[in-house]
């Protein structure tokens, strides 16, 4: 009888080895990795983009590419230097930020959205508070003189206010002038501050560069015009 039982207890505790040494060398399975969230997907920046240059800056464009737009984005855009720092300080999580190519030549970024009075319409939005900013690569003579150059900016930008006093903050980098005024709310009798600088320099290529940076509403103080 004791036999048997040791021999039981013996058979039971092979058993038991055997369970525990398949357990050991069992692959632990990997983790389950963890989705990566969906980016937003920007709805389609064509129409903003569109109402900058148009009922900012009055012209009528086309463009070859467009798209969102972050600091990195930014970062890679070829725009002088004071433009740029000013847009990239515009970025933040609470905007929506578009750019986009035109079959001119032509570069243009857009921040809007933020502050009181958003719109869906993307006019009235551009017009409430936005911060638009230009720039063609000119194939004409540089302007040797101040007021040359504000009269080739007014011309590539005719949108702009034409008789406006201008301040002159021309530097050795190029010419650069400043407007503080207002600007109508698109479909509406209101208007909202808005800040204007147009330059006009050199690329590092020796292009000449016209740009024009508009800020309104809320971003009007982004843009220094004293």
């Amino acid at each position: 009888m004791y036999r048997s039982l040791r021999l039981l207890v013996a058979l039971l505790t092979i058993v038991l080895l055997a369970g525990v040494s398949s357990a050991q060398a069992a692959p632990a399975k990997p983790p389950r990795p963890t989705p990566r969230p969906t980016p937003t997907p920007v709805t389609d920046p064509v129409p903003a983009l569109s109402a900058c240059a148009s009922d900012i800056f009055g012209l009528n464009l086309t463009y070859t590419q467009s798209g969102g737009m972050t600091a990195n984005v930014v970062r890679n855009l070829t725009i002088p230097t004071t433009s740029k720092s000013i847009v990239s300080a515009s970025i933040t999580a609470k905007v929506t930020s578009v750019y986009g190519r035109t079959s001119n030549n032509g570069l243009e970024t857009l921040v809007y959205g933020s502050g009181s009075g958003s719109s869906a319409d993307a006019s009235v939005a551009v017009s409430q508070a936005s911060l638009c900013y230009l720039q063609f690569t000119s194939t004409q003579a540089a302007p040797t003189t101040a007021d040359e150059a504000l009269a080739l900016l007014k011309s590539a930008f005719p949108g702009v206010p034409q008789r406006a006093p201008y301040v002159n903050k021309s530097s050795t980098s190029g010419y650069v002038f400043a407007l503080a005024t207002s600007h109508p709310v698109s479909g509406t009798d209101q208007t909202v501050a808005q800040a204007l600088m147009l330059t006009a320099v050199k690329n590092s290529k020796g292009q000449l560069i016209l740009g024009a940076l508009s800020g309104t509403g809320t971003y009007a103080a982004m843009v220094p015009v004293k």
